[in-house]
């Protein structure tokens, strides 16, 4: 795990007007090892147009996994990645196995 990334949360304002304006926090930074997908991930990934999905894989946070799995919460929208120079949309978080060690972060690159 040498990449570092942040993992950003995004919290709500308002305007003068009433209307959420959505900003985005830094909520954590961590160590991560980051591959591409290959096989039958690239080609799933691929069907639906998300050829520039990157895959993290991050020791597990308990309260990043408390974080999504709240009701309600819609993971591809409260949170995202910043990584280097760029910004990456989560698409999906798993804890590995259930085993509380690892979770895998995908994530779209934004255009």
């Amino acid at each position: 795990m040498n990449k570092r990334i942040i993992i950003q949360k995004q919290t709500s304002t308002q305007d003068e007007n009433g209307f959420p304006v959505p900003n985005w926090n830094d909520y954590k930074p961590v160590w991560s090892s980051k591959s591409n997908l290959y096989g039958r991930e690239f080609y799933a990934a691929a069907t639906v147009n998300a050829e520039q999905t990157e895959k993290f894989t991050i020791r597990y946070l308990k309260d990043l996994d408390a974080d999504i799995n709240i009701e309600g919460n819609n993971t591809t929208k409260i949170f995202r990645i910043k990584y280097k120079n760029s910004i990456l949309n989560i698409k999906f978080i798993d804890d590995i196995k259930s085993e509380h060690r690892f979770m895998e972060i995908k994530a779209l690159s934004e255009v």
